[in-house]
């Protein structure tokens, strides 16, 4: 049986690996909104593939939106990340997310294309930046190119491998902050919203000193 809105709910707050692996998801966008953002989680009527013990099972596919759809929706509170244009990039476009932002979760809209880049801030803290194409440069060059300035360059490439993703994939990218130490996840999806695999592109150290 597909979980219920509530068991998906309850999955995400107590494992969001786990969840991601089981329910397919899509992120709608904040627009040009940072830090910390109402989203609301709920059911779009249809199902997928997902996975759980390592058996596939059919679930119903579940949307992150700021928009309550439905009058079952759950409040989750994110920091959303919004999206850049490769060519319009400046340093305002870089989100600095550090421990006086509070949220559990950090949420960017599905990559089509895009590259979604993480890496230590100057001073503490860690800089996330999603980047659309656009231009002379598509995804696999963008992916290339932000590569040379941030520790984590995810984007389009010729496979799935926790670095890239294929042609034929888009992915959803949700991170979960963990006695104050973030993991991000890559859910790797097919054209039909079935999820092909999900990865964690970025664990922070434990070591690490927010200030």
């Amino acid at each position: 049986m597909p979980l219920t809105l509530d068991q998906a709910a309850q999955l995400m707050n107590q494992d969001l690996e786990q969840f991601l692996l089981r329910c397919p998801l899509s992120i709608s966008s904040a627009g040009k909104q940072k830090g910390e953002v109402r989203f609301y989680l709920y059911g779009l009527g249809d199902t997928a593939m997902g996975r759980h013990q390592g058996m596939p099972v059919k679930e119903g596919r579940l949307r992150l939106s700021t928009t309550a759809l439905s009058t079952t929706a759950k409040a989750i509170q994110c920091i959303h990340i919004p999206v850049s244009q490769f060519e319009q990039l400046k340093p305002e476009s870089i989100s600095k997310v550090t421990h006086y932002d509070t949220a559990k979760f950090l949420v960017t809209t599905q990559l089509t294309g895009c590259t979604f880049a993480i890496r230590p801030g100057k001073g503490g803290g860690l800089e996330f930046l999603h980047i659309q194409p656009n231009g002379d440069f598509d995804g696999k060059k963008v992916q290339q190119a932000v590569g040379k300035e941030f520790q984590v360059s995810f984007g389009r490439g010729s496979q799935n491998d926790g670095s890239t993703y294929d042609d034929n994939s888009r992915v959803t990218v949700m991170g979960v902050r963990v006695n104050n130490l973030w993991k991000v996840y890559a859910q790797y999806q097919d054209g039909d919203g079935n999820i092909l695999g999900v990865e964690c592109i970025y664990q922070e150290p434990s070591s690490v000193a927010y200030v």
